[in-house]
């Protein structure tokens, strides 16, 4: 599911590499503070590959990473968060991976959703998408992703001030 999520926010650029970017630092730092030097190193790893990417791919882009690309990414972070809550840090909630990761699960929900209460597949394109509709809204891309960037460090902020809280807190944050 996450690599779908992050699959299906790769339609302006930089968007999918700097979510992924986003959330691998917030997981990454989790395992640090578990203790666990591995999983944090791998999630600076692929920091450092995505920073290398973004360099390339922030608009106008001149590289795009396609599916493939965008796909790798969503898997490797989901990974990563499962690393972190299995391995690294196992008192901090099984919630706080999909907290830092709620900006393309909600946005592939929804989108799935209005697709399917259309009669259409879930996987067909079209223009519903939180980065469409600020766009069509009159945002820049600059100001598209900065709306994005706000609510995932928000939310990565949550995840942090909520790693130890019971479930139902995540839940409801």
């Amino acid at each position: 599911g996450i690599t779908n999520a992050i699959n299906l926010s790769d339609g302006m650029d930089g968007l999918a590499g700097s979510t992924s970017l986003i959330t691998t630092a917030a997981l990454a730092y989790f395992a640090y503070q578990g203790g666990d030097a591995t999983v944090a190193l791998m999630g600076v790893c692929l920091i450092s590959a995505t920073l290398g990417f973004l360099r390339y791919n922030t608009h106008p882009a001149r590289v795009f990473m396609g599916d493939t690309g965008s796909q790798f990414l969503g898997f490797s972070v989901a990974a990563l968060g499962i690393a972190v809550i299995e391995r690294s840090n196992t008192a901090i909630s099984p919630l706080v991976p999909l907290l830092v990761l709620a900006v393309p699960i909600v946005d592939t929900f929804f989108v799935m959703t209005k697709r399917i209460h259309a009669g259409r597949s879930p996987f067909s394109p079209d223009r519903e998408h939180l980065h469409h509709k600020l766009l069509d809204g009159g945002f820049s891309q600059y100001e598209a992703l900065l709306v994005v960037y706000v609510w995932l460090a928000t939310l990565v902020f949550l995840a942090y001030w909520l790693r130890y809280a019971p479930d139902v807190a995540l839940a409801l944050a």
